[in-house]
């Protein structure tokens, strides 16, 4: 995720132009064994006070995945009437079956989106290890705080915040802020009201804002939120340097860690020129990301959970391999 990257692969432009067809990379012959299944991940119904823009259709000229409708993903639950005291809310998720190598520690899988999660990854730059890092997120009543801290090997800290509304269609960024040690680096401002975006690190640009967008840092959480239902295609993020169209997706269901995984995880990808983005989401723990992976010609850029604490509780980690 560019909100934990050291010169990540960027996002796709909103018009990228098709790639020649090439050898995989090693990343993306893993990304290959993703089953071709419908994912199951669940929608979160999110009720609250503040107004979230309202979705848009899925463009018809963007095909969707191939879905079969005996195993199509659970439709969102009716939206609640109440205010701000709902609580956010999953089904209960299938148990995923035994798989030998790397094994995973598991509480109990939250029913509910949780108020408190923090999330530690290990970052791989390429093959290398290029640090560690760590995503919190907070819900108190109508109002979210996203922050993501990186500490490379090599290099000052930095950090990533994004603030804004819980609403009933999910995440409504407000503002996003990048530090590189204690310096203010790029950022980007939502102005729902007049639907125009200003972003930027040195120079100010503008540009319009589109129902459902996303910063880099929040579309992650959104996705966990939503289960992916309803994303408008495509859709508008910015990493505050830049605003770009994601061509986003849903993609099946695989296991994690991705070499002996234990984890069922649901992807959501997106394919942009020789590049290629994707989001794993665990549906037995909120459809939190476990895995965001960039790739493109020259880069890989690989973010992958090694604990997940939710309220304040560590519900699952990796042990050592035996």
């Amino acid at each position: 995720m560019t909100a934990l990257a050291l010169d990540a692969p960027e996002p796709p432009t909103a018009a990228p132009t098709p790639a020649p067809a090439r050898k995989p990379t090693p990343p993306q012959q893993a990304v290959a064994e993703v089953s071709s299944t419908p994912p199951a991940a669940t929608a979160v119904v999110a009720e609250a006070s503040a107004e979230a823009p309202a979705e848009p259709p899925v463009a018809d000229h963007v095909a969707a995945p191939a879905t079969d409708d005996s195993a199509a993903a659970p439709a969102p639950p009716p939206e609640s009437q109440a205010g701000d005291g709902d609580e956010l809310s999953t089904s209960p998720p299938e148990q995923p079956d035994g798989t030998a190598g790397l094994e995973a520690k598991a509480a109990a899988a939250p029913r509910r989106f949780p108020d408190n999660a923090v999330l530690d990854y290990q970052i791989y730059y390429g093959s290398l290890m290029a640090g560690h890092g760590e995503v919190s997120w907070q819900r108190s009543g109508s109002s979210y705080t996203l922050e993501a801290r990186l500490t490379p090997i090599i290099g000052p800290g930095l950090r990533y915040q994004s603030r804004g509304s819980v609403g009933k269609n999910g995440l409504t960024p407000l503002a996003y802020q990048a530090w590189r040690g204690d310096t203010e680096r790029e950022a980007a401002r939502f102005d729902w009201a007049s639907n125009t975006l200003a972003y930027g690190d040195r120079d100010s640009k503008q540009a319009p804002l589109t129902p459902g967008a996303q910063d880099i840092l929040s579309l992650g959480y959104q996705l966990a939120l939503t289960g992916g239902s309803r994303l408008p295609v495509p859709l508008r993020i910015t990493t505050g340097k830049k605003v770009y169209d994601y061509p986003l997706a849903a993609s099946g269901e695989t296991r994690y860690p991705p070499d002996h995984g234990t984890l069922r995880v649901v992807v959501f990808r997106a394919r942009h020129g020789e590049g290629l983005t994707e989001f794993w989401l665990a549906p037995d723990f909120a459809n939190l990301p476990v895995r965001i992976l960039r790739v493109d010609k020259d880069k890989t850029l690989d973010q992958r959970a090694r604990r997940i604490d939710i309220n304040g509780k560590t519900v699952w980690s990796l042990s050592e391999p035996h």
